[in-house]
């Protein structure tokens, strides 16, 4: 307990020197800002004072300084004014000090701006623009001798960067700008004296360039001013463009690019000049592409390409960890997407010249190579005192992302969804497990990419299902079952972990849920579908296997093929009996122990929509299966037994299960808190009605078939129609429910419009007398309940 209060009082007095530190800091602000516009306003007034005091002979009276601001003392901490940037964290760039861009008082930000800051930059590229096409046109002309063109250009630009520097100590803005256009010149002029006139060889341009560069990273670092370096070093891009003579010679180009780069990354190890960085990047990769799109030759240019792409590729790379490493400040998020590109620009790249090489066998060698570069980077990034964690785990994401390329380029088939789908997994582990968010996004695209890819096989197993491939495909011991069984652990996995409360989640509370209900989801797509596909497999085998071929005798020895139809009918009734067994578990289990509100009203629906589907679809093949089995349809080639009816049972079993899985909803709080219990009684009730009705016809149909009565569809579907709208009227009475009822009155009328139009037209006397007696009675006894429980009906509490 001592020790608890040793340290809190501790902690209270550094958050109070804190506070003292930053009122300091606030009053010297303060006091700095004034003093900025005192000398702002003296020097504006000087001449006018000077001649007032000469006028009037009093001596100029010197305006006050604020008083240093003092900081609070304490004894064993940093100066606040000399804290470093943290390890961690973005990077917050400081604002480099200003002594001409600030506007004079009353006078608009905007006109001082335009005034000595834009017009000045226009002027300069202005200038270099019109020395360029001088020079060029005293050259088309033979105005003047190849030396003096060099010379004159020479001199233009060291007379700029000389006025610039004389301009220097007054006008720092304007000299840079000056400055920055006087080594453009010298830029292009030395690349000119040595491609078009050879006045320089080769080792003394790039000399002269060199040294043009370092001037240029000096003179922007010492100005503190990036448009020098824009100008100077990302405006020599376009010089080989604007003086370009066809040569073809493209390892001059390429050098000269990677050698403004090179100053690129100077500067980066002292300043962080974003926009510096975004041209060159942009230029480079441009130029660099639209070569190999156009004029790449590929006998010729395989060994240059490969360099010059892995020279540019190191380049960027180094520039963008180089002000990491020097300043110890962590990588702005603007540059982690950079790096990020300037990789997928280099694989991408690499990937083309390997390919259309022919080095294809190279391919997954060269994509693992991207992946232990970064693996190199990063370990380096760890072993120092001081590392980035955001940084370390892009480069490790980097490295999981080309090792992830690598398994589709290195493998194929299953493996490649094995393979994304371990990877995905592992990394959502690692990530929720250790708190790295970046993981966990990570892993989210790599999951939906085995997903897709999952979803693929089955595709292309139904296609060569379709095409009755000569190889069937074994169910249970598959590629295709065992890579979707290890998808579901996968995702069983990740939900236990995504709903796991030791393991805080790096997402906003707003995406937690349809996050969790899209893993959910797709677990139980996933589950559902490993095992229906097997049905289909089943039959696709025996399909296979029990077909005949059959000669053509009116076309020589020539045979056809002859399947049997049947293990179709089969194969779809079995896949609806397997999604109402699927859909049923599903219910009970979240009745009994999830108790999740959109998964029953998901049920419900699904349930819903499969019964519906068992009543047109399900019937329609227990149907064919019925009239094979009657007709013996094929019968001299394939089996056709008491199976062909029997299934059908099954099939009404599980219907009725689902049926009244999805009726117990209705008793379930966690439903009927959102949608009133009496509302889905109705349709519940309603579809209940309408199922009950169908089966009872198809049955109906069913044995009449079987035992051969004759225009069962007539007097037997009339006659079943009207007991079965009677006993609706009798439950719709008794259990109160007027949409039964309504039900009831509705199918009477359908009864009545049968008779009519229908019956009545092709049978005989007698019969005709039977059913509209039977039919007459069944409505008597029908009103005749209504009249007898009128109190009933009227009594009862309508929903």
């Amino acid at each position: 307990m001592p020790e608890s209060n040793e340290k809190l009082d501790q902690l209270q007095t550094r958050l109070e020197n804190l506070e003292k530190y930053e009122a300091g800091f606030k009053r010297e602000i303060a006091a700095i800002r004034y003093e900025i516009q005192i000398l702002k306003n003296q020097d504006h007034s000087q001449p006018r004072k000077t001649e007032e005091s000469k006028t009037s002979g009093k001596p100029e009276v010197p305006q006050p300084k604020p008083a240093a601001v003092a900081f609070p003392a304490a004894s064993g901490r940093p100066d606040p004014r000399r804290v470093e940037a943290p390890a961690f964290g973005p990077y917050t760039e400081r604002p480099a000090p200003k002594t001409d861009k600030q506007p004079q008082a009353g006078t608009p930000g905007l006109e001082q701006y335009i005034g000595k800051y834009l017009i000045s930059i226009i002027g300069i590229l202005v200038t270099v623009l019109g020395v360029g096409i001088g020079a060029k046109y005293a050259i088309d002309n033979n105005w003047i001798t190849p030396m003096m063109r060099i010379v004159f250009g020479y001199a233009v630009g060291l007379g700029l960067a000389g006025f610039a520097v004389r301009l220097k100590e007054k006008y720092i803005t304007f000299s840079a700008v000056l400055l920055s256009g006087g080594m453009a010149i010298m830029y292009f002029i030395s690349y000119f004296a040595y491609v078009y006139y050879e006045i320089l060889s080769q080792t003394s341009a790039f000399s002269l360039m060199v040294i043009f560069t370092i001037f240029t990273v000096a003179s922007a670092i010492l100005y503190d001013r990036q448009i020098i370096a824009v100008i100077g070093l990302v405006g020599g891009y376009a010089v080989p463009f604007l003086l370009s003579s066809g040569s073809g010679r493209v390892d001059i180009l390429f050098s000269y690019i990677a050698l403004i780069n090179f100053g690129i990354l100077a500067v980066s190890l002292k300043k962080y000049w974003k926009y510096l960085f975004y041209l060159a990047f942009l230029f480079t990769w441009l130029i660099y592409r639209s070569w190999l799109a156009g004029l790449y030759v590929q006998s010729e240019h395989f060994g240059l390409a490969s360099i010059f792409l892995t020279v540019f590729f190191a380049v960027f790379y180094a520039t963008f960890l180089g002000f990491r490493v020097i300043h110890k400040n962590s990588i702005p998020i603007e540059m982690m997407a950079l790096i990020v590109l300037n990789s997928l620009v280099f694989f991408g790249l690499g990937y083309s010249i390997l390919n259309t090489h022919g080095l294809d066998n190279l391919l997954g060698l060269f994509t693992i190579s991207n992946a232990f570069v970064h693996y190199a980077v990063a370990a380096s990034l760890y072993k120092t005192t001081r590392f980035d964690r955001t940084t370390f785990y892009l480069l490790v994401v980097l490295v999981l992302t080309f090792l992830t390329i690598a398994i589709p380029i290195q493998t194929k088939g299953n493996w490649i969804t094995l393979f994304w789908l371990a990877e995905g997994a592992f990394l959502f582990l690692v990530g929720r497990t250790k708190k790295i968010r970046i993981f966990e996004i990570v892993s989210g695209m790599i999951v939906t990419v085995g997903l897709i890819s999952l979803a693929g096989g089955w595709i292309r197993a139904m296609d060569q299902q379709l095409r009755w491939a000569a190889e069937a495909i074994t169910p249970l011991l598959n590629g295709n079952f065992a890579t979707s069984i290890f998808a579901v652990i996968s995702l069983a996995l990740i939900y236990i972990v995504f709903v796991d409360k030791r393991y805080a989640s790096p997402i906003v509370d707003s995406m937690v849920k349809p996050l969790q209900y899209l893993i959910a989801g797709s677990f139980l797509i996933v589950l559902y579908n490993t095992f229906r596909i097997e049905i289909t497999n089943y039959y696709y085998v025996q399909a296979v296997q029990t077909a005949v071929n059959i000669p053509l005798h009116s076309i020589g020895q020539e045979t056809y093929v002859s399947y049997d139809n049947s293990l179709g009918s089969f194969s779809i009734i079995w896949q609806i009996v397997y999604t109402l067994f699927f859909l049923s578990v599903l219910s009970f289990a979240n009745i009994t122990r999830l108790k999740n509100t959109l998964l029953g009203y998901v049920s419900i629906v699904l349930n819903l929509l499969t019964a519906f589907v068992f009543l047109t679809v399900g019937l329609w093949e227990l149907g064919n299966l019925r009239r094979g089995e009657i007709s013996q349809v094929k019968g001299e080639l394939f089996v056709r037994g008491p199976w062909n009816i029997a299934i059908r049972y099954v099939a009404i079993a599980l219907f009725l299960v689902t049926l009244v899985a999805t009726y117990k909803y209705l008793r379930q709080e966690f439903i009927t808190r959102v949608v009133p219990e009496r509302y889905l009684v109705v349709v519940i009730d309603l579809f209940a009605c309408f199922s009950f009705f169908v089966l009872l016809s198809n049955e109906l149909l069913l044995w009449t078939e079987v035992l051969t009565v004759n225009e069962s569809d007539k007097i037997g579907l009339s006659l079943l129609w009207g007991v079965y709208a009677l006993a609706l009227v009798l439950a719709g009475i008794f259990r109160r429910k007027k949409h039964i009822r309504i039900f009831a009155i509705g199918l009477f009328a359908l009864t009545l419009i049968k008779l009519f139009f229908y019956d009545i037209a092709s049978l005989d006397t007698v019969r005709k007398t039977i059913v509209f007696v039977a039919t007459g009675l069944l409505l008597l006894v029908a009103s005749y309940l209504y009249n007898r429980f009128t109190k009933l009906i009227v009594s009862e509490q309508e929903p």
